[in-house]
């Protein structure tokens, strides 16, 4: 007889081999596969920068692993950026979405960090996604393995000028990443790292909500090529 776990899997399968991804992340969510982390809470958002103001590679804000053979497709990542004050010309914000392909990161040794529930949408469901993906974030001493940003998924940028004491703006400043052709994330031997880094010449603080969709990775790698 067929297990429920050998019919999704079959299901995913089927519709990733006919480029149906969209249809294979609403299966996977409906199996209970699908995950939610928030970075930031209620009104505290996360200090940009790491320990300090511009982006530092070895500082992320924010770390989804995922671990050895398993397969992670991001569906929604928003990142909402609160800018400090603009004192001179030519101040830079920037959010980056980026993508470590060889390691997965060690956050247990990371005294410094906030480690981040990871939740299930379908939410009748338990959170059980132990040794597949965990999360944290606001990393402010180095992490002991730097990550190597092999891919980036998405970039904000923006240049902003100080102008006048009676001409200051304040302007929205975020990031929303919903592929409508995500990725397959597929964590080798030693897994893999989503990454999530805001910052700039001026201070910067963010939120950010990320979602996403996990199965085994022989899942994705048994998939013939059409």
């Amino acid at each position: 007889m067929t297990t429920s776990v050998e019919q999704v899997r079959e299901t995913v399968r089927s519709l990733l081999a006919r480029g149906l991804t969209g249809q294979a992340v609403d299966a996977l969510i409906a199996a209970g596969q699908g995950g939610h982390v928030t970075i930031g809470a209620l009104t505290t958002p996360i200090l940009g920068g790491g320990g300090g103001t511009t982006i530092d590679i070895a500082q992320p804000e924010g770390v989804i692993n995922i671990g050895a053979q398993v397969c992670l497709i991001p569906v929604r990542i928003h990142v909402e950026a609160e800018v400090g004050i603009v004192v001179a010309d030519d101040e830079v914000s920037q959010i980056i979405i980026g993508v470590d392909t060889e390691n997965s990161q060690d956050g247990i040794n990371q005294t410094t960090v906030v480690n981040e529930a990871v939740f299930n949408m379908r939410t009748d469901q338990g959170n059980s996604f132990a040794g597949m993906v965990s999360a944290w974030s606001a990393v402010t001493a180095a992490l002991t393995t730097v990550p190597t940003l092999d891919i980036e998924l998405a970039r904000a940028q923006e240049i902003r000028n100080f102008g006048t004491a009676v001409a200051m703006n304040n302007v929205k400043f975020e990031l929303l990443y919903e592929p409508k052709h995500p990725p397959l994330l597929v964590g080798g031997s030693n897994g893999m790292t989503l990454l999530l880094y805001w910052g700039g010449t001026v201070a910067m603080s963010a939120f950010a909500q990320v979602q996403f969709v996990t199965c085994p990775s022989s899942w994705v790698t048994g998939v013939d090529l059409l």
